[in-house]
């Protein structure tokens, strides 16, 4: 593919971005101005989450920026899945004003009806399951353990010397009932995550919790390429319960 045409394509990128990120904002201000479930009382539940329930323990429950949760996840599996995918099914990460170097992206569950598979819209309340996740065993797999709804889920690259800038994700963590868990699938002490000023180092397999409405950043100094997978969840009294168990265990 020629100079030109990559920088069409990248243009293009770019520009559906942005207008859906003009969408986002429009929506926000919208949701925004609804009360949120916090105020009538369920401290972490969401419009999406099931009605009703109690909140953790009978109380709000103040969550650590960065929670390692109380089970773990086959990394080497993972890892097989995802070298077992086509080079073409990585998609070059649509911001491309927020990283330098390689991120890309495989989008396993995805926004229905989403202009951008990779693009995991805070706004969409429909998710289906995308073709890849169906070659991807061990992600099923994993997938199946989790006991709250499933949003969108994909494998994200970070090659090596490349940056992901510092940024914020818009009301995605505990408190807004919608999070992203992370899981190193291949990663080493090279690979640099900051949230809220503070590295938080993470082990292959394991399953974390990450505060991404805080200013957050990842740069990998190494010579090999970083894969986690990205889960997003609405939060549900069983995820609390692990996110309860998993600070609890950390405060030791």
């Amino acid at each position: 593919m020629s100079d030109r045409c990559e920088r069409v394509i990248a243009g293009a990128r770019l520009l559906a971005y942005e207008m859906m990120a003009r969408q986002r904002t429009i929506r926000r201000q919208i949701i925004d101005t609804m009360p949120r479930r916090s105020e009538r009382g369920d401290h972490w539940c969401t419009a999406r989450s099931e009605p009703g329930q109690p909140r953790f323990d009978g109380a709000p429950m103040s969550v650590p920026t960065a929670v390692r949760l109380p089970f773990r996840f086959d990394a080497a599996a993972l890892a097989a899945d995802a070298a077992a995918l086509a080079a073409d099914a990585w998609e070059p990460h649509f911001n491309t004003r927020q990283y330098e170097g390689d991120w890309s992206g495989v989008p396993l569950r995805i926004a229905a009806g989403g202009a951008l598979a990779l693009y995991p819209d805070p706004t969409s309340d429909r998710f289906e399951d995308n073709e890849p996740l169906g070659r991807c065993p061990s992600v099923i797999d994993a997938l199946a353990q989790l006991k709250c709804p499933v949003q969108t889920v994909r494998f994200l690259r970070l090659g090596p010397g490349s940056r992901i800038k510092e940024h914020r994700d818009h009301r995605l963590s505990y408190a807004d009932g919608e999070l992203r868990l992370h899981v190193p699938v291949t990663t080493d002490s090279d690979v640099d995550f900051r949230v809220g000023g503070s590295t938080v180092t993470m082990a292959p397999g394991d399953v974390w919790y990450l505060d991404l409405s805080q200013s957050h950043s990842v740069t990998n100094f190494g010579v090999h390429v970083r894969v986690h997978l990205a889960i997003d969840c609405v939060v549900n009294y069983w995820l609390s319960a692990q996110l309860a168990a998993g600070s609890s265990r950390q405060a030791q």
